[in-house]
């Protein structure tokens, strides 16, 4: 599916998980634009989002917006 249409396809998209997105997860989530990714527990052994890295942060990306990532 991700071959057939722009990465842009995916912006208006909110993701729902049990778990803290993996660190590659989270860069894949960040390279196709998801809006929101809402998680209901921390990955403290590989998370993305903060467990391990926190790939969804102007800091590592700065030239792209913060993404977000919110724990629930």
């Amino acid at each position: 599916m991700l071959q057939s249409y722009p990465r842009s396809a995916l912006q208006d998209t909110d993701l729902y998980v049990t778990v803290e997105p993996c660190v590659m997860c989270a860069s894949a989530l960040r390279q196709y634009r998801i809006r929101s990714v809402y998680f209901g527990c921390a990955n403290d052994r590989f998370g993305g989002t903060g467990g391990v890295l926190s790939l969804h942060s102007e800091s590592v990306h700065p030239t792209k917006p913060s993404d977000r990532f919110v724990q629930g």
